[in-house]
């Protein structure tokens, strides 16, 4: 009888086990399709509780993306605004034809002709002047389109 019952709590402790594995697994399936998901997000729509983007704040060198901190914006360029510990307040917007971006709980902002850090500081002093407590708001140059780049001339290939 003490072999039977050392037996079946073997066989319970191995299906505890396997469920609670297969619980695990299912979770860690879904944080991975769910963090794709946010890694590459419509320019044009809200992401809401994403990962923070790469960027940098205030004087950073990383300021406004890859491109740089004098970087300046233009209509057309998408820019990722995320203000440190309000998930909600992340946003993907695109500068207007205008030189203007619509934010949440501000009318029209200009843009254009700022560079990030400037529109970090613009934002800041928006936000905290009747919204937010001292907000720390990142800028993140996600698409460069005020700019374009072009080659003239005969071009070598190597």
């Amino acid at each position: 009888m003490n072999v039977y019952r050392r037996v079946l709590l073997g066989v319970s402790f191995l299906l505890v086990w396997g469920v609670f594995g297969v619980r695990i697994l299912a979770a860690q399936a879904a944080a991975a399709a769910n963090a794709e998901t946010v890694s590459s997000p419509d320019p044009d729509q809200e992401q809401v509780g994403a990962a923070p983007a790469i960027g940098g704040h205030h004087g950073d060198k990383v300021a406004g993306g890859l491109l740089g901190p004098d970087y300046v914006l233009g209509p057309e360029d998408v820019l990722v605004i995320e203000v440190f510990n309000l998930p909600e307040m992340r946003q993907v917007v695109r500068v207007e034809n205008d030189g203007t971006i619509s934010v949440k709980l501000l009318p029209h902002v200009k843009a254009a002709g700022l560079t990030a850090t400037e529109l970090e500081k613009e934002l800041e002093k928006k936000w905290g002047k009747d919204y937010l407590e001292d907000p720390h708001v990142t800028i993140f140059v996600r698409e460069a389109h005020s700019q374009p780049v072009s080659v003239v001339g005969a071009v070598e290939l190597i």
